[in-house]
This record gives structure tokens, C-alpha cells and sequence, in this order.
């Protein structure tokens, strides 16, 4: 399975710490086009985390 197809499982569940997690992963991996797309998934992403993992990927560094 490829990075974007991988990032997209992401969004079938709330997300998580976790699932922000592995979503840079992808990211950073990613190179090119690839890379762009997924950037904007992350924008996504994090606007569509609640409060509080927010918060915790912000403690974290992730946002």
C-alpha cells in the first residue's frame, strides 16, 4: 500500500496521538508530489482533531 493510501486508512477513525504519529511518519518519508499531497492531509487532520489530542500533539511538538 502506498503513503497516500496509507495516510487516508487514517481518517476512517478519530484521531489519535497515534494516528498523528504515524500520518508524519508518512510525511517525512514522502518525497515530491507524494510529499505535497500529504501535507495537505496533515492540515486536514489537524483540523479535524478534537481539543484534546490537539493539545497533545502540541505538547508534543507535532503541530
Amino acid at each position: 500500500m502506498n503513503r497516500l493510501n496509507q495516510a487516508k486508512k487514517l481518517f476512517e477513525q478519530p484521531f489519535t496521538v497515534k494516528s498523528l504519529l504515524e500520518l508524519d511518519n508518512l510525511i517525512m518519508e514522502a518525497q515530491g508530489e507524494e510529499a505535497e499531497a500529504l501535507s495537505q492531509l496533515w492540515c486536514i487532520a489537524i483540523a479535524c482533531a478534537d481539543e484534546q489530542v490537539y493539545l497533545q500533539a502540541l505538547d508534543r511538538g507535532l503541530v
